[in-house]
């Protein structure tokens, strides 16, 4: 069986037990397994300059194969008004505002039955324990030409979030993509109007425009620090090279980097004593 990774690299004292589950998963293994060999049947990896996935090889129309786990922090967020804002339900209109709140790797996997709360995963696109082209948190946005998709595997509560090609044919180096769920990317007044108020608190913020042709979704995301140049970005070494959607060619219409993802899960309810 080819090498796998655990999962999580680190989570809350409450999801310890579930997320040792997942890691010991035979499913979740196999899982892994199976990516694995697809990333080395299609040719799978991480481009530095996009920063996110190619594949070299066709993918056939109809193939649905995994190829990714997403991995990082879990955490059960069970603040009411955090979770409306987790969920894109409530606008963030808090007197200040948490940079947090734009990890660019952070992915809502749940909520919980009511009242449990609502399961977050934020990755760090720095952690080196797994390899990037096993790590889903790399695959960008695209709004009208996904090609990939995430499922939710293994034990519950706490699932393994897989990427998977969603079945139509992906072109010999063509980039793998998914489209993000829930409200996000945002509209970009939004943005705007969020990235203003972070500089007013001293925050370096810049809003980075989707890359859809034509502009069509008038969208697009808050990012931390200052906005790269092109020439600044061909200076760094290619693995060195993350936030900034300078490099991307012309009309493309993916983000460089991941983001706000709500993937609806629904815990299965508690046993009765």
């Amino acid at each position: 069986m080819a090498e796998t990774f655990r999962i999580y690299t680190s989570a809350a004292q409450e999801l310890a037990p579930f997320i040792a589950a997942v890691n010991a998963s035979d499913e979740v293994r196999e899982i892994q397994a199976s990516s694995a060999r697809v990333r080395q049947q299609y040719g799978i990896s991480y481009d530095p300059q996009k920063r996110g996935f190619v594949c070299r090889d066709e993918i056939p129309e109809g193939e649905k194969v995994p190829f990714a786990v997403y991995t990082g922090v879990v955490f059960n967020e069970k603040n009411e008004r955090k979770q409306q804002e987790l969920l894109g339900e409530r606008r963030l209109e808090r007197d200040v505002l948490d940079p947090a709140d734009f990890n660019a790797y952070t992915t809502v996997l749940s909520p919980y039955v009511p009242g449990d709360g609502v399961l977050v995963v934020v990755a760090d696109p720095d952690d080196t324990a797994v390899p990037r082209d096993a790590r889903a948190e790399f695959l960008n946005n695209s709004c009208f030409s996904a090609n990939c998709c995430f499922k939710l595997m293994g034990p519950q509560p706490v699932p393994a979030l897989v990427a998977y090609t969603c079945g139509r044919r992906i072109g010999p180096g063509e980039e793998l993509t998914i489209k993000y769920g829930g409200t996000f990317p945002r509209l970009l007044s939004e943005c705007r109007e969020l990235v203003e108020r972070l500089r007013g608190q001293g925050v370096a913020a810049y809003v980075d425009e989707c890359r859809c042709s034509g502009g069509r979704c008038d969208r697009g995301f808050v990012m931390l620090g200052v906005r790269p140049t092109a020439s600044a970005i061909g200076a760094l070494p290619l693995d060195e090279v993350h936030l900034s959607g300078d490099a991307q060619p012309s009309g493309s219409c993916v983000r460089p980097t991941g983001g706000w993802a709500y993937r609806p899960y629904q815990k299965r309810k508690r046993e009765e004593p």
